[in-house]
């Protein structure tokens, strides 16, 4: 009885500790990554040296309106380049810490194929507020701020919207499809889920660490965010096509979270996929660039003169192509 009593005590204990254990570990964990969404994504205020300026675009004949509206709490400002009666928006998402400014070379081949065009800085980024980048999902809700925004502009409220995003923004392109007034989108080097892809991203560097902070990650997340949506479920679900661009050597973007991987390829109707594999094309950004403007960046010394129209020549096959499809969305 008494050796009965003693292993029921033992077992007791063994027990309390280990709910002791699991309970400061998901403690510490979920202080840990409070701390990581609050210092691991700060302002970006710099734009690249090869971006245009809004002030270059209106001296080369495209001039903008300087737009302002709410996303959370932070004011967002954007800029809306239109040509006489467009007949459709094009609204552009940049990639995680990139400006506007970042695609307005697509903007000026946009605005002469006849489309209006809204460039925007998402939160914690260039001219928007934002004391940081707030995490991978954030440019989601930016996007849908903005498509809140061309709601209320009398000027926007009655075009036909076309998504073009890149990177953190071809996220945000994917989950704004369900909008009512969107035709089409065009999805460059996008993800399949932002927290899957940090724990994806994270392995080769803590391994199984990764899958054991996972559920942390995800709760914070879902308090920041709220329930983001995975960007297959919402392209195969939706009315509207999506073309998706990717490079087959994305190093920033791990197959199991593209969207080639993780895209239906049973019912492929209303999606178009391409993979380059070219040389200096198959990375992660630049993919909208031609081969000549992709090596000088590349060659290009630091600290030097930039020559723009080089550095953001267009790749005429990829705008060609995302032009075509633009214009069959749209009937």
């Amino acid at each position: 009885m008494q050796l009965h009593s003693k292993r029921n005590r033992y077992v007791k204990r063994v027990l309390l500790a280990l709910l002791i254990f699991v309970l400061s570990f998901s403690a510490i964990s979920m202080i840990v990554t409070v701390i990581f969404f609050h210092t691991a994504f700060p302002r970006s205020d710099t734009p690249s040296e090869f971006s245009y300026s809004y002030s270059q675009m209106e001296s080369a004949g495209y001039p903008y309106q300087k737009v302002e509206f709410p996303s959370g709490n932070n004011m967002l400002t954007g800029y809306y380049f239109a040509p006489d009666a467009p007949k459709a928006l094009v609204v552009i998402a940049a990639g995680f810490g990139d400006g506007g400014t970042a695609h307005l070379s697509e903007m000026k081949a946009f605005v002469d194929n006849g489309y209006g065009v809204l460039c925007y800085d998402a939160t914690g980024v260039g001219e928007s507020e934002g004391s940081g980048k707030g995490g991978l999902s954030q440019p989601a809700l930016d996007l849908q701020a903005a498509l809140r925004y061309t709601e209320e502009d009398e000027r926007l409220s009655s075009l036909p919207i076309l998504l073009y995003g890149h990177s953190a923004g071809g996220y945000a392109a994917a989950t704004g499809m369900d909008h009512d007034r969107v035709k089409a989108a065009v999805i460059i080097s996008g993800f399949e889920n932002p927290v899957q892809l940090m724990r994806e991203s994270a392995r080769p560097y803590v391994g199984f660490l990764a899958d054991i902070e996972y559920p942390f990650l995800l709760l914070e997340n879902r308090l920041l965010f709220g329930d983001m949506p995975c960007v297959s479920d919402r392209i195969e679900n939706a009315s509207a096509p999506v073309a998706v661009f990717e490079g087959a050597d994305d190093e920033r973007v791990p197959l199991s979270q593209r969207l080639s991987t993780t895209l239906d390829k049973t019912d492929q109707a209303g999606i178009n996929l391409t993979v380059y594999d070219e040389p200096l094309r198959s990375g992660h950004s630049g993919i909208w660039l031609s081969e000549n403007a992709l090596r000088y960046r590349a060659d290009h010394p630091e600290d030097t003169p930039v020559d723009m129209a080089k550095s953001n020549q267009l790749d005429p096959s990829f705008i060609n192509t995302v032009l075509s499809f633009y214009h069959s969305a749209l009937g």
